[in-house]
């Protein structure tokens, strides 16, 4: 007799997302994988996402163990995750967002992936859909692949012995449980979990697996937390966007260095450490430092950042900026 399968959470995490969050959970509720566990994890949300996930779960009646969390915590997306992770019971966790949709075999596939190669990180292929669900064409095989975020993404293959660091497409990931509970929390917010955990994961020697096939309908649209500061439509928020963005990259690396160094940000002694470039851990930190609070740096401070900028992509992005605003925006309509 064929022993059953592990247990799986499919955990699905929305705020402010009714507009979506029912074909979300739609998407959940039809996996094929007979041994799962659903967990809908609302954070804060000021319109009808939870009720729409309420709702859902109690019309339910298929073979599937639903469970409803709602989320309090001050850290952004990924406080969210490690706080939602608490309620689950599955050995591979499949992330979903609530504006994405789920095909029917989503979780076997990975599931089945992760038994094949015992992989800690797991990520598939996507399809890009509109806000109503038309099809836009392939998306991203990793966050690496984003055009409008190339100049300003770290690459974590390039901290890492080997190159053969990715830095996953978190909207098609799965984890397994050992890997994502041995790291802590950060004590900052992270938006976005994608190049948090594989950089930390990374430093425990964690494999990486990537399933080629379209598992997820990934969404495009105004309010999308993925969405790169520079599909912004004015410079304001254009700069604003990246000034965060790069505040905080910032904070990340500099708490994957205090990991490397110290041990701090992790809960358990999983994995094998790994050796990292710690020298452009800190010189992309300091990049990043400076492209944060760079309307308040004098002309003296951006001459030194753009002297100490590690890359030619670096430099790219500070030159324009040495003169301010006025002269960004009107390099911008020369080019």
């Amino acid at each position: 007799m064929a022993a059953d399968p592990p247990r799986v959470t499919f955990l699905l995490l929305a705020r402010d997302q009714e507009r979506f969050v029912g074909e979300a959970v739609a998407g959940a509720l039809a996996q094929d994988y007979p041994n799962l566990e659903i967990l809908l994890s609302d954070h804060e949300s000021r319109d009808r996402t939870f009720a729409i996930m309420a709702e859902a779960a109690s019309a339910y009646r298929g073979p599937h163990r639903i469970v409803l969390h709602r989320s309090t915590s001050p850290l952004g997306v990924l406080g969210h995750a490690f706080d939602a992770l608490g309620r689950a019971t599955g050995a591979l966790i499949v992330a979903a967002a609530g504006d994405d949709v789920s095909r029917p075999e989503r979780v076997s596939r990975l599931a089945a992936r992760w038994r094949e190669t015992g992989a800690a990180v797991l990520w598939s292929a996507s399809e890009r859909i509109d806000e109503a669900g038309r099809p836009l064409g392939p998306g991203p095989r990793s966050t690496d692949t984003f055009p409008a975020m190339r100049g300003h993404l770290d690459r974590a293959a390039d901290y890492f012995a080997g190159g053969d660091v990715p830095v996953l497409h978190g909207a098609a990931a799965a984890y397994d449980r050992r890997a994502v509970e041995a790291v802590a929390a950060p004590d900052f917010p992270v938006a976005t979990e994608d190049f948090f955990l594989t950089m930390m994961l990374a430093l425990r020697g964690a494999r990486f697996a990537f399933v080629d096939e379209p598992l997820i309908l990934w969404r495009r649209h105004e309010a999308a937390l993925s969405r790169p500061p520079s599909l912004l439509r004015t410079l304001e928020a254009q700069e604003a966007g990246i000034a965060r963005h790069s505040a905080a990259r910032m904070r990340i690396l500099r708490h994957v260095e205090a990991a490397a160094t110290t041990g701090t940000g992790f809960r358990t002694d999983w994995g094998t450490p790994a050796p990292v470039d710690l020298a452009r851990l800190r010189a992309d930190a300091a990049f990043h430092e400076a492209l944060a609070g760079w309307d308040r740096l004098g002309f003296a401070a951006r001459l030194a950042a753009i002297a100490r900028a590690r890359s030619r992509a670096q430099r790219r992005s500070l030159l324009p900026r040495l003169f301010g605003r006025p002269v960004l925006a009107l390099l911008k309509r020369l080019r």
